[in-house]
């Protein structure tokens, strides 16, 4: 446990989700850190479901969860204040003290999602296949294929959308290079095609998508 006035390091419009104490739905709300000051309070912009406000009433307990840095933050706090005008926003208290999990770049969630993969290969034509992602953090992937699409070392692009809870899906578009083959016994449709990614830099948009969705898999599957 650390003091959260010293180490909590958050930037405006970084997503911070919110998880209200005694919700029978468990529901878990995205919105955005508009500011803080230490040992007052924490602004974000009110939490929407559906395109609509969610009704928070003033003194709600939640657990509120964010990246900071290369660490997944957890804190509880209350609502303070609900405003309405000019535009909706509440003041979260500031918290005393936060639990932190260091997420490192090979930090794996199990998944099972559909996704595209391109293989890059120069002089011919890129060809889209549908695989599914098994596994994924914020360096890698792993996929399987009912059929051989690349070797190892070849490069490839990844495409898919990550289901977040309360959020659209967020799509993201990495390349990256194959690092590891295996084939196993399938089912009656015949081997499967197992293929280890190593990405590439993310961009930004891809990123910022891929820390939510696992930072979220990880506070579900209790890492914190």
């Amino acid at each position: 446990m650390s003091d959260a006035q010293e180490t909590l390091e958050l930037s405006c419009g970084e997503a911070l989700q919110l998880q209200f104490a005694q919700d029978e739905l468990d529901r878990r709300y995205y919105v955005k850190i508009i500011g803080w000051l230490p040992g007052g309070s924490i602004i974000v912009t009110a939490p929407m479901a559906d395109g609509k406000l969610v009704v928070v009433r003033e003194g709600r307990v939640l657990t509120a969860r964010a990246f900071a840095g290369n660490q997944a933050v957890a804190f509880s706090c209350s609502v303070l204040r609900v405003c309405l005008h000019p535009y909706a926003y509440l003041h979260l208290s500031y918290p005393d003290q936060f639990r932190r999990v260091t997420v490192r770049k090979a930090y794996r969630v199990p998944v099972q999602l559909a996704a595209t993969v391109t293989v890059i290969r120069p002089g011919s034509e890129h060809r889209a296949v549908e695989v599914r992602l098994v596994d994924l953090s914020a360096g890698g992937a792993m996929i399987e294929s009912t059929e051989a699409i690349a070797e190892a070392g070849e490069r490839v692009g990844l495409s898919a959308r990550l289901p977040v809870e309360r959020m659209d899906a967020l799509p993201i578009a990495v390349f990256g290079r194959i690092r590891n083959v295996a084939t196993a016994d399938g089912d009656e449709s015949g081997a499967v095609h197992r293929y280890g990614l190593e990405f590439d830099a993310l961009d930004a948009s891809s990123q910022l998508a891929v820390r939510v969705f696992v930072y979220e898999q990880m506070f579900r599957l209790g890492a914190s």
